[in-house]
């Protein structure tokens, strides 16, 4: 699995500035449930619904109204009407980051309690970068299905504790995923637009070296 955790700024993502960018906390399989099987080197890894990993990364490394989390599913989750979490932290009863999905539908809030994506009307079937992007106070971007979108959702004190990835961190690791992810990245806001042009780019050219 390719790992961005750290600062990206918007106007400078590139397959370049990705291929060299340095973790600054190891991720740590915490869940110790993965196993060899489970890793491809070009779909990325495969969540078993149980097992997921600690980014190291706390949610409120970042600013309030500075940060973004995605993720790049190669394959999406085994069935269409699961409520899983592909990257995130924080509950229903405090103002995390989560990009999942629930009953099949697309949530993903950012230093919020919940939001669903009322706009996008199609199950979490979709493949490619998903994630969410805040720089503002009032509200914040989403990718998801190929479309940028916005939410207007205030957003409040952010919820303590690292991002996992595989499922998300609410004091133990809640509604793990299926999904196969290639990639994930925790940092300040960026445009989505751009990271989804590298990223993609990125893991076609992988695919095809390989």
């Amino acid at each position: 699995m390719f790992i961005i955790n750290g600062t990206l700024a918007p106007t400078s993502v590139t397959i370049e500035s990705l291929s060299i960018r340095e973790v600054i906390a190891a991720p740590t399989n915490v869940a110790d449930g993965f196993v060899e099987g489970d890793y491809s080197r070009t779909a990325g890894l495969t969540g078993d619904g149980t097992s997921y990993i600690d980014s190291g990364r706390a949610n409120d490394a970042d600013g309030q109204n500075d940060q973004h989390i995605s993720v790049f599913a190669s394959s999406a989750p085994a069935g269409v009407t699961g409520t899983e979490c592909f990257i995130g932290n924080g509950g229903s009863s405090v103002n995390g980051s989560h990009v999942g999905r629930w009953g099949g539908s697309p949530t993903q809030f950012s230093r919020s309690m919940s939001a669903t994506l009322s706009g996008v009307s199609e199950p979490y079937e979709s493949t490619g970068l998903i994630g969410i992007s805040r720089n503002a106070a009032s509200s914040y971007s989403h990718l998801v299905n190929g479309n940028i979108g916005s939410l207007s959702v205030t957003s409040g004190t952010p919820s303590t504790g690292n991002s996992f990835v595989f499922a998300r961190n609410a004091g133990s690791a809640e509604i793990p995923t299926t999904a196969t992810l290639a990639f994930y990245s925790i940092g300040t806001s960026l445009s989505l637009e751009d990271l989804d042009t590298a990223v993609t780019n990125l893991i076609t050219a992988i695919g095809e070296a390989l």
